[in-house]
């Protein structure tokens, strides 16, 4: 968490001690893991348009992935044109195997 702080601190360096320790606060009580974190900070960097940062701008990014069962993988190959290995990458979660979409 220190080193994102620490990036967004240089990316917005007009902003108080006082934000960032607020911001860390709200970031252990949303519960943002190290990548979520990340994934948030390089969102604001990228496309924060705005004078002045809220926390908000950055504890309401969610990257998410839509996980799909194999049945529904498989409809998207036949239907879509989707492809398993260039299109739709294999993932385990919670020893569950399910299929996303590549980025």
């Amino acid at each position: 968490m220190a080193k994102n702080i620490r990036k967004l601190q240089s990316a917005f360096p007009k902003q108080s001690k006082e934000f960032f320790n607020v911001l860390a606060e709200r970031l252990i009580a949303n519960g943002f893991t190290d990548d979520r974190l990340t994934d948030a900070v390089n969102n604001v960097i990228d496309n924060f348009k705005f004078k002045e940062l809220n926390i908000a701008d950055i504890v309401h990014f969610d990257k998410k992935m839509k996980l799909y069962t194999y049945k529904e993988a498989c409809k998207l190959v036949t239907e879509g044109g989707y492809e398993f290995g260039k299109d739709l990458q294999r993932i385990s979660v919670d020893d569950k195997v399910f299929w996303t979409l590549k980025i």
